[in-house]
């Protein structure tokens, strides 16, 4: 027998590889649906990885903890701070930022911050701080790698999914789910350990031996004892409070926590919205846009625009048939992610005068489904 190094992610491993259960693991090279033994998929680099959860396209058809990986077409849950990541998108809040960070330039997940309050939530061990040139600020680990952050010496210590482990590091729990347990342990609170016999096998002080689990009456071990909405697990006490530390605490998936209390989910992006209507990304609520989108009455052959004077066309528009339509107003295309309103398609027109346009264009004699 010998020993293997172990690995916390993909990226310590080789481009043949990733990194499960673990350990590094060679995988089975394939094509574009084929290839694959068993319920395995083929990734867009050529390589069978394991079904871990339904297929997808877009983030629209996974649950609010999972994110689609493009590359795999399936969705996987999201990462917590300084957890490896890929893109910014698989993190566990809208937006965090996916970033290199440490010697090792390891890309991991950093939870963008309005002030220390949000890092203090966070975990231990962390500055909301600014990351390059990027715009915003974000929780950094104070050692500046995520690989030494979060030591602590308590559960309370550490995030509110994660738990104190032997090493003195906040480690993610199992959340209930004895699937993510090895095989003979059960999920107890949010350590796996093997089912109990009596109160003497529990650690927490007044916890009783039920059904191979050990569990406080009246009280918590984790915050998924308390059932009750917008209500989390004080570690200090063991019992369930009022407030939240996670989105999890809260009513359901169109509430978020932030600052300790549950609030609308906000927008990230304009298909988040109504037709129309825009993501302020400064307050992540859905506004009506601005602007003369499909506005009728343009003169298309005027010399000076119509329209306006920021970018804006006059088109004339005709159906499938080539029948006119009529004339309209058009807004140029913003900055990435958010290029159009919701129910506009970012188009590139060319302009015999001024070359290549991107405008935000629909069928403005068509109205939009619930509109």
């Amino acid at each position: 027998m010998s020993c293997q190094a172990g690995c916390l992610s993909d990226q310590e491993c080789g481009q043949q590889e990733r990194c499960l259960e673990g350990l590094c693991r060679a995988l089975q090279s394939c094509t574009e649906g084929q290839g694959c033994e068993g319920d395995a998929v083929c990734s867009c680099d050529g390589l069978c990885l394991p079904k871990v959860g339904a297929p997808c396209t877009g983030n629209l058809q996974c649950a609010t903890s999972e994110y689609c990986d493009p590359c795999e077409g399936q969705c996987k849950p999201r990462v917590a701070p300084c957890g490896p990541c890929q893109l910014s998108e698989s993190c566990a809040r809208r937006g965090d930022l996916c970033a290199p960070i440490g010697e090792s330039a390891q890309r991991s997940c950093l939870r963008r911050c309005e002030g220390q309050a949000t890092c203090d939530q966070v975990g231990p061990g962390y500055l909301c701080q600014a990351v390059g040139s990027e715009p915003g600020m974000f929780c950094v680990p104070e050692s500046g790698d995520c690989a030494s952050v979060a030591q602590c010496q308590s559960d309370a210590e550490c995030p509110a999914d994660h738990f104190c482990n032997e090493r003195q590091q906040c480690q993610g729990g199992c959340l209930g789910e004895d699937t993510a347990c090895p095989t003979g342990q059960l999920c107890q609170g949010l350590r796996c350990a093997p089912p109990c016999m009596v109160a003497g096998d529990c650690s927490a002080t007044g916890a009783v031996c039920e059904e191979g689990r050990c569990r406080i009456p009246g009280g918590c071990t984790s915050s998924q004892d308390c059932l009750e909405a917008e209500t989390y697990c004080d570690l200090n006490s063991n019992r369930c409070v009022s407030g939240c530390q996670v989105d999890n605490d809260c009513l359901d998936a169109t509430q978020e926590c932030v600052g300790g209390r549950c609030r609308p989910r906000g927008c990230s992006r304009n298909y988040q919205c109504s037709f129309g209507e825009v993501c302020d990304l400064e307050t992540s609520q859905c506004v009506l846009a601005e602007g003369r989108h499909c506005e009728a009455g343009c003169d298309p052959q005027a010399s000076d625009s119509s329209c306006g004077t920021g970018g804006q066309r006059c088109l004339s528009l005709q159906d499938e048939e080539e029948n006119p339509i009529g004339d309209f107003c058009f807004e140029p295309c913003q900055e990435e992610p958010n290029p159009c309103p919701q129910g506009y398609s970012c188009t590139t027109i060319e302009d015999p005068n001024a070359g290549e346009l991107k405008l935000c264009v629909r069928r403005c004699d068509v109205e939009p489904i619930g509109g």
